[in-house]
């Protein structure tokens, strides 16, 4: 009889982009373990409220497998697992960091120390996030790892070549974290094309219109077209305040774009050595002078496309995989 690994996925709540749902079903699929059924259990309610959250603790408790795999956003539903057959993954503590009083209590009780307490192994997508979330709670007698998120997005750019005197830039996501206003800003006056995916707010929207900056909004897009926008633009620009891995950069860079992304970590290490360009989130100057570097030398566009393709390869969905099979035969025997 074959063994069954469950990996539980958050319902979506937002037409936002998220990485989460593409990680999740990458392992999945990808994975193969001889006697083994490796399953998405999708979440039939969204995280929202009391009652909901409850269900979803009983719901899980009814649906656990041999292996119970929590890939972010509802660690709560650990509570009732089997501590033996768990495995969280974090993928950051942001909301830990901006939440107050009891919210924060109450946030940091069930996503995190209960969950931690009803886990066997562990897992963080950056050494970030797993540095980030000691600072709040100690698991040094729980077994732990590091596992990046994988690169499962095909490179559909073998032949891409910079040949329009407009310049396409992609950002990707528009939550407060994101820094969207800034970007917005550095691009005032720059003979560029912005392609946002997300919602973007009234504030933000009338400096567009009052400044005439050319953009392009898309909301609630699926993968393949995300994939499409990677092909059409040139230049990714992700200068967040908070990320837990920043998956678009590397996403970005095997799709041979150039990168300019924050000097915060783990956006920082992510994006490599030399790969991307590295500013200050706060400063819209250094944004812009960013962007001009770029568009104003082909030839350290194209040096940044070399190296950002080298640094992306290290990401490949086989080898970080290969981690996770190591994690699952471990605790099936």
């Amino acid at each position: 009889m074959k063994k069954k690994i469950h990996i539980f996925l958050r319902k979506k709540n937002s037409t936002s982009h998220h990485s989460i749902e593409r990680f999740t079903f990458s392992i999945a699929k990808y994975l193969k373990i001889k006697n083994t059924e490796i399953k998405v259990i999708k979440c039939p309610l969204t995280s929202k409220g009391i009652f909901n959250r409850l269900y979803l603790t009983i719901w899980a408790f009814f649906n656990q497998g041999d292996i119970n795999h929590i890939i972010g956003d509802v660690h709560f539903i650990s509570l009732l697992l089997s501590k033996k057959r768990t495995i969280n993954t974090f993928l950051d503590c942001r909301l830990l960091h901006e939440f107050k009083g009891l919210k924060f209590y109450f946030y940091y009780l069930f996503w995190f120390k209960f969950p931690i307490l009803k886990s066997s192994i562990l897992t963080f997508i950056s050494d970030f996030t797993k540095k980030d979330l000691k600072k709040f709670s100690s698991f040094n007698n729980i077994e732990n790892y590091v596992i990046p998120v994988p690169l499962f997005r095909e490179n559909n750019n073998n032949n891409k070549k910079k040949i329009n005197d407009v310049w396409k830039i992609l950002i990707i996501g528009t939550e407060k974290h994101k820094n969207l206003f800034n970007m917005i800003k550095s691009t005032k006056g720059l003979k560029v094309e912005l392609h946002i995916v997300g919602k973007i707010n009234k504030e933000i929207n009338h400096y567009i219109r009052k400044h005439c900056i050319k953009i392009t909004n898309y909301i609630d897009v699926d993968d393949n077209f995300i994939n499409k926008l990677y092909f059409r633009c040139d230049i990714l620009l992700m200068v967040s305040y908070f990320e837990g891995f920043g998956m678009p950069i590397i996403e970005a860079q095997h799709s041979k774009l150039a990168v300019i992304t924050s000097k915060l970590e783990p956006m920082n290490t992510v994006s490599g050595k030399e790969a991307a360009i590295l500013v200050n989130p706060k400063k819209v100057v250094e944004i812009k002078k960013a962007i001009n570097k770029i568009i104003n030398n082909r030839n350290f566009y194209k040096k940044l496309i070399k190296n950002g393709k080298i640094n992306s390869d290290k990401y490949k969905k086989i080898y970080i995989n290969k981690e996770y099979e190591k994690i699952y035969q471990r605790l099936l025997k």
